[in-house]
Parts: structure tokens; sequence; C-alpha cells
């Protein structure tokens, strides 16, 4: 009896010593990141106490948290000061995500730390100064966002390899103490309102690969030891005795920002920079007023026209107009655009169910929905803190229930009921393009006819939209997440949101801002802000280059060149094809095939708009690469069923060839 006793003790005592265990090193770091999760509004499948227990984007090591990356997580809010008991942590990423506020304070306690990554994000202010107590640091990204000067002492960073600060609001000089990162190796303050001399200490740097200073207002010379770098944009002495082209307002400085490549729809979010008063002197005030009241002259008699307008144009509509609701309330199933009960398509993802979720982007959630007619549909469900709103959605609507082409996914229904937006089309079963290239599996397993024959089906898409729709459309966002595939890998261009008809562009071109997305927006379009069909050519050639590459279209880990049309450029007149080629292909790809269509990319995706072909000629020379080729639509049949005569002025033109 004593004995079963003592053996029950021992066990219990035994029990609790593990369930302490557990619990002693589940709590700090576990509801450290609880909080984080609450705060930053991340979903995440993190259930219980401990973080080690398969949670997402969570890494652990001898039952410590030691990595946690949520990129592109949809995160918003502000980072808590929790995060500084994650002590043990050696990779941090919460880059991709609308996270604001500043830095806490609370970072410098992360001293493991070898990775930080918070670039593409909303931070700002003035970066804590415990950074500098982060001495195992090698890799520190904090790129597009909109952090402010001055920058802290970097000095006792000594095994510091990556430094990127490009793209924000320092407005300050860069720190000498730089000199001090001997192992630098890649260095990048592009675009981020910096000025002064550029420190001698630079030239010190001997392990440096990589290092841009563009876009900003350095002057003086250059560091010796680093003359073959990246200034354009700059004033530096050695550029000045070329071409004025170098100074401040260089096309080279052009830039565009938007919502990375990630699965998310694209938008514009161009930057308004403040500029630094050293540069700029009285002339250029003058010239200033004087653009800015012309500029208003130009709105006031644009608002005036757009008012005295009739009639709705398929651009980006706004959803105060009572035509744009008149129009979507127009719309029957004989237009093959239903517009479904809210309840039905609850039923259809039982209650827009976490399972059923299949993806996310700028417009909200999209969810794989199972109809009762037995029919298989993908949900776009617009959340509470989307980036795209009335008009977008509107957009969509009014633009693809007046589509029909094997190459653009088709719009099935919608529902504008209690608050919500949701779209339906057919559904994809590959997923997108982007998905698909990201991959390493799938990636394998697309061939080089394969590539082909997607980049044929979207070039075909962008034909009719060009040349057999009236008024033509321009789809303004052609990228591979944009792009879906279905079963068989048939592609298909979706996402219409900020399309626009070619009836607008020259009421609108002086006050409507750009929008795309970084890396496929055509530079032209930026500069004038006029739209034409080689903006979309331009995106094309871009996707092309992914294609044919398998990178990312802007890739700041990229060392060598982090624009891939760049990239791309310097290693064909290099000669270097094969470098340039998706190492996932081997050997299945033509090396003559690949030099062909390489430099129709280049083509397409040139400076000069002069440049580019048309998409018609991208095709003349795509479609000779396949053998079989895929049958156009029949000229003169309508585009869509032409019964209602909301309809019968958006018609085929007959004249057209598709030849």
């Amino acid at each position: 009896q004593v004995k079963r006793k003592r053996v029950l003790v021992l066990f219990v005592t035994s029990l609790l010593v593990v369930i302490g265990s557990t619990i002693s090193h589940a709590t700090p770091e576990g509801n450290a990141l609880l909080v984080i999760r609450e705060r930053l509004h991340a979903e995440t499948n993190w259930t219980g106490n401990d973080p080690c227990n398969a949670w997402d984007g969570v890494m652990c090591y001898q039952n410590h948290v030691v990595e946690l990356n949520l990129s592109g997580k949809g995160l918003y809010g502000t980072i808590p000061k929790e995060v500084g008991f994650l002590s043990l942590l050696k990779v941090l990423d919460l880059s991709n995500n609308a996270i604001n506020g500043s830095i806490p304070d609370e970072i410098a306690n992360l001293t493991n730390l070898q990775t930080l990554i918070l670039h593409n994000s909303r931070l700002s202010g003035v970066l804590p100064s415990g950074i500098q107590q982060l001495y195992l640091l090698e890799s520190l990204y904090l790129g597009n966002c909109s952090f402010t000067g001055p920058l802290p002492a970097l000095g006792k960073l000594i095994n510091l390899k990556h430094l990127t600060i490009w793209g924000n609001n320092l407005n300050c000089t860069i720190p000498a103490d730089i000199g001090k990162l001997k192992n630098l190796e890649y260095l990048n303050f592009h675009d981020s309102d910096m000025y002064g001399t550029l420190p001698p200490e630079l030239g010190s740097l001997h392990k440096l690969q990589n290092l841009n200073l563009r876009c900003n207002y350095f002057v003086g010379p250059k560091p010796m030891g680093l003359q073959e770098f990246f200034y354009t944009g700059n004033c530096l002495d050695s550029d000045l005795d070329s071409h004025m082209r170098y100074c401040r307002d260089s096309p080279n400085c052009v830039f565009f920002y938007s919502q990375p490549e990630n699965g998310q729809s694209g938008y514009s979010l161009v930057r308004d920079k403040k500029k630094n008063t050293l540069a700029i002197v009285g002339a250029s005030v003058s010239a200033f007023l004087v653009l800015a009241i012309l500029f208003v002259i130009l709105y006031a008699w644009k608002i005036k026209k757009s008012k005295r307008s009739r009639g709705v144009h398929l651009g980006i509509l706004s959803h105060t107009d009572p035509a744009v609701s008149e129009m979507i309330e127009l719309l029957e199933p004989s237009n093959g655009v239903r517009r479904f009960e809210l309840k039905e398509l609850s039923k259809a993802t039982e209650g827009f169910s976490k399972t059923y979720e299949i993806g996310f982007g700028g417009f909200g959630k999209v969810y794989k929905g199972f109809l009762d007619d037995g029919s298989i549909v993908a949900i776009k469900r617009a959340s509470s803190s989307s980036i795209q709103g009335h008009k977008q959605f509107q957009n969509e609507i009014v633009v693809l229930s007046r589509l029909s082409h094997r190459c653009l996914v088709r719009l099935q229904g919608f529902c504008q009921e209690a608050g919500e937006q949701i779209l339906v089309y057919e559904f994809m079963k590959n997923g997108n393009l982007n998905h698909l290239l990201s991959d390493m599996e799938a990636n394998e397993s697309l061939r080089w006819s394969k590539r082909i024959e997607i980049s044929i089906a979207i070039a075909q898409g962008i034909d009719y939209l060009h040349s057999f729709v009236e008024p033509p459309i321009i789809h303004r966002d052609i990228k591979p997440s944009n792009i879906l595939l279905d079963e068989h890998f048939n592609a298909k261009l979706s996402d219409f949101g900020i399309s626009k008809s070619t009836p607008d562009f020259v009421d609108t071109h002086i006050t409507t801002g750009p929008a795309g997305t970084l890396g496929y927006l055509d530079p032209q379009y930026f500069l004038r802000r006029q739209l034409t069909p080689s903006s979309d050519v331009y995106s094309f050639g871009v996707v092309l280059l992914v294609l044919i590459s398998g990178q990312k279209a802007i890739d700041h880990t990229r060392l060598d060149e982090f624009n891939l049309v760049e990239w791309v450029s310097i290693k064909f007149l290099e000669g270097d094809i094969e470098s340039i080629v998706d190492p996932n292909l081997k050997e299945d790809h033509n090396i003559e095939e690949v030099r062909t269509v390489i430099e129709l990319a280049l083509k397409c995706s040139a400076f000069e708009r002069c440049g580019r072909p048309s998409i018609k000629e991208v095709l003349s020379v795509l479609e000779p690469l396949l053998k079989k080729k895929v049958a156009p639509p029949i000229i003169g049949s309508p585009v869509f069923d032409d019964s209602s005569d909301s309809t019968k002025s958006f018609s085929v033109p007959i004249q057209h060839s598709q030849s």
C-alpha cells in the first residue's frame, strides 16, 4: 500500500514537472506571439500555448522560437512591444504587409537576430537606436517604407552583409561610420531623399558587390574605388560634364510603388515625396507655381466637363454615380451574369469557412464554392480592409459582363447585399501563374512548350481587348498573379478592376495617376499620364521575361540588378542566354527559341513606346513557335449575347482582322 502511494506520488510529481516545464517555456514566447497575432490581425492556425507545436510561420530550436515569418499575410496594425520577448529569434520577417507605426524600442532585445525584413510596409518614424545593439545582424531589409532620418549609428553591426533602406523619406546624409561595415556586400539607399557628399569611408568597403545610390541629392566626387556602381539621378562631379539628365529629374529616377507581386491585385501608390529644400532654386519654385495654377485650371475644367458628359464609359466608375448603379441593376442572366443572394454564397462556402479559402489579394479573400446546381465557382469577397473599393468592384462587373473570350476569365455573377461586395467567377483549378512559378514542384512541370502556350493565350486575350472590343480596353495590370490556369493549364487573363476604355484617355490623362504593379507598369504611362495599348504590351513583355527566367519582376535580393528587365538586358547583351533561363527547365528548351522570345520580350518592355511592337506583331512571332495554332474566334461574331439593347453599341468591328 505504501509502495503504491510512493509510486503514485512520484508519477504525479514527474507529470507536474513536465507540465510545468512545458508551460514555462511556452508562456513568454507563446504569449508574445499571441499578442502579435492580435495586434497585427494575423489569421493563423495558432492554437494552444506552445508556439513550437506546428504554428504557421514559426520555427523552433530546442523548444524556443528562432524564426517568425509572416510575410504577405495581410497584416495591419502596429508591431507590439511584446516582440521583445522573442529574445532567441534569429529571423524576423513581417514584410509585404500593411503594418504601420514605428519599430518598437524593444527590438533591441533581439540580440540573437541575424535577419530583419520589414520592407514593403507602411512603417514610419526614426529607426530606433537599439538597432545598433543587434551585433549578430547580417541582413537588414527596410525598403519601400516611410522611415525618416537621421539614421542611427550602424558601425557596430560588423557582421552586416546586406543593408537596404531604399524608397524612404530619410532626408539625411550617409553616416560616416558605415565605413566600419567591412563585411558589407550589398548597400541600397535608392530614392530615399538623401543628400550631401558621399563619405570617403565608402571606398574602404572592399567586399561591396552592389551599391545603389540612385535618385537622391548627393553631390561632390565619387569615393575612390567605387566608380562602377549606380549613381544616376544625383549631381556628382563626374556626371556633370556629360548630360544634365543625370541630375534630379532623370528618367532613370522614375520608380513605381505598389502592392508587391504575391498574388494580390495591383494598385497605384505613386510616391509624392517632399523634396530637399537645399536642392530647390528660385527658378524651380516659380515654375512650380505656374504649373500648379495650370493644374488647378485643368482640374476644374475636367470636373466641369465630366459633369456634362452623358452615358457611362467602361473606365473606372464612381460608386456615387447613379448611372453606374443603374447599369449594375440592369445586368440580367441573359448577359451571362447573375445576381446572387448572400445566403446562397454563404451556403456554397459553409459560411465563408477558412476550409474553403484558396487565396487572398488586395480586394479580399477568394473561396472555392459549391453551388446547388453542382457547379464549382471561385468566390471573391471584399474584406473590410480592402485596398480596392466600389470603383474596382463595379468596374469589374461592368467590363466583364460585356466580354466573352476563351482567354479571359468568365464572370458568373456578383452579390451586393448587406454591405457585402462579392464577385463570382469560373473556377480555375491550377490557380495563378505567380503561384505556379513560385512552387518548386509545380514549376518543374511547367515545360517550355507550355510556357509558350500560356504566353500566346495571354497575347490573344490582350489582342481581343485592343482590337475586337469597341471601344478598346486597356487592362493596366497584366502580371502573373492575374493570369489564371484551368485544369488543363490553359491560361486566362483576370482582374479588370482598374481597366480603362480608350474614350476616357483624352479626358483623364492629366489628373488620373498611373495604376498598376511594381515592375510591370509602363514608364511612359507614368511620365506622360497617357494610357495606350503599348502600356499593356510593356507589362506583357515583363510577364514573358518572368516565364522565361522564373524570377520576380522586382527582387531586391537579386544583388546584381533588382529590376528584371535590366538584369535580362545585361545578360542578353553579354550573350549569356543560359543564365537567364529558369533552371527548372533544365534541358527542356531550344536555345534559339529562347533567344527569339527574350529578344521579343525586351522589345515589348522597351523604355520608349515607339520601340515596342503591337500585340499582333507579338503574336506573329510567338504563334509559329508552336506547330499547332489555336483557331481565332469568328470575325464579325458578337462579343456577347446582344439580346439586350443596353449592349448593342459594344460589338466586334467586322473590318478588323485577327491574323
